[in-house]
């Protein structure tokens, strides 16, 4: 912990605040009767305060969630990281996920969407994922993948709801994204809406 002075924050004076810095190497051991709070980084200039309990549990208590604040349009075919719904992961954790997505799509061709890194570093040693579409007012499917990076889609309406749940253990750190292209054949532009979301929690 440092204290509150504008020349130990470099120049941010942080009035009232309990500030907790990154040292660089995360606890590798417990504390008998006790939990620890620490700051580490998630990849490069991207610091989160974690939780360790007695058992060896460690839980990430920060930068878990991203709701879309700027509209993702898209009129390529290639799946691409829609901006504002990623969250960068680190390798050999395991990371449960949940994306919740609100898509406008071109009537003739649809849209895909999925989890992954598109032009990215991210790799997974285990993926599970169970995507659920939704269009106005009926169940469209259920798809599971066991890849990351693969893409569902849909056509025929305008409006869907997307659901993306499962789990991922990372190998290569990168960022978890929801990525989301046109589907082929459409002429229009498909867009994931403002106050879609993503999730995870580290298990």
């Amino acid at each position: 912990m440092q204290a509150n002075t504008p020349t130990d924050l470099g120049g941010f004076t942080a009035g009232g605040s309990l500030v907790l810095t990154n040292l660089g190497t995360a606890p590798s051991a417990s504390v008998t009767d006790a939990c620890l709070t620490y700051v580490a980084d998630a990849a490069a200039g991207d610091a989160q305060l974690f939780a360790r309990n007695e058992a060896g549990e460690v839980a990430r208590l920060t930068g878990n969630t991203k709701v879309l604040g700027t509209q993702f349009d898209s009129t390529s075919t290639t799946a691409a990281n829609v901006t504002g719904l990623g969250i960068k992961v680190e390798a050999g954790k395991t990371y449960a996920f949940r994306a919740m997505c609100f898509i406008a799509a071109d009537a003739t061709g649809g849209f895909t969407i999925g989890l992954g890194d598109a032009g990215g570093t991210l790799t997974a040693t285990t993926f599970k994922s169970s995507t659920l579409t939704y269009g106005s007012s009926f169940l469209v499917g259920e798809t599971r993948f066991t890849t990351l990076g693969n893409t569902v889609g849909a056509a025929g309406a305008t409006s869907y709801d997307v659901w993306i749940t499962g789990s991922i253990t990372v190998n290569a750190a990168g960022t978890l994204s929801v990525i989301f292209a046109q589907a082929p054949g459409g002429s229009g532009t498909s867009s994931v809406l403002t106050g879609s979301s993503l999730q995870i929690w580290q298990v």
